[in-house]
C-alpha cells in the first residue's frame, strides 16, 4: 500500500527527513534546469567581477576615509574662522571703548550711557 507522501531519509548521516511526492520529481528537475539558464550567466559574470570587487575593497576604504578626513578638516577651518571673527570682533569693541574713554568728553559719553541703567548695570525692564 503506498501513501501519497512517503517519508525517507535524506542523507546516510542522519540527515532531515523529507516528503516524497510523486511526480513532483520530475517538476523539480524541470525547475532546477530553468534556474540554471538564468544562474549560471549570472554566476559566470559574478565570478569575473570577484577579484576586481576584492582588490577593489582597500580602494574603497581609503576613499571613505579620505571623504571623512576632508569633511573633518573642513569643519576644523570653519570653526577656526569663526573664532578668529569673533575675537576681532572682540579687539575693535575693545579698541572703541578705549578709544572713546580717551576722547576729551569721554565723560560726557559715559554719563549720557549710564542714564538709562539700573545700579545692577542692566537696563530697568
Amino acid at each position: 500500500m503506498t501513501k501519497m507522501a512517503d517519508a525517507r531519509r535524506g542523507r546516510a548521516a542522519g540527515g532531515p527527513l523529507r516528503l516524497n511526492f510523486p511526480g513532483f520529481a520530475v517538476l523539480e528537475k524541470e525547475v532546477i534546469q530553468h534556474a540554471r539558464l538564468f544562474t549560471e550567466p549570472a554566476a559566470l559574470r559574478l565570478s569575473k567581477a570577484e577579484p576586481i570587487l576584492k582588490r577593489s575593497i582597500p580602494i574603497l576604504i581609503i576613499a571613505f576615509l579620505m571623504v571623512v578626513a576632508i569633511s573633518r578638516i573642513s569643519g576644523i577651518m570653519v570653526e577656526y574662522a569663526r573664532m578668529e571673527s569673533s575675537h576681532n570682533q572682540a579687539a575693535m569693541l575693545a579698541a572703541a571703548t578705549a578709544s572713546a574713554a580717551l576722547q576729551p568728553d569721554s565723560a560726557v559719553l559715559f554719563q549720557t550711557a549710564s542714564v538709562g541703567m539700573s545700579s545692577s548695570g542692566f537696563p530697568p525692564i
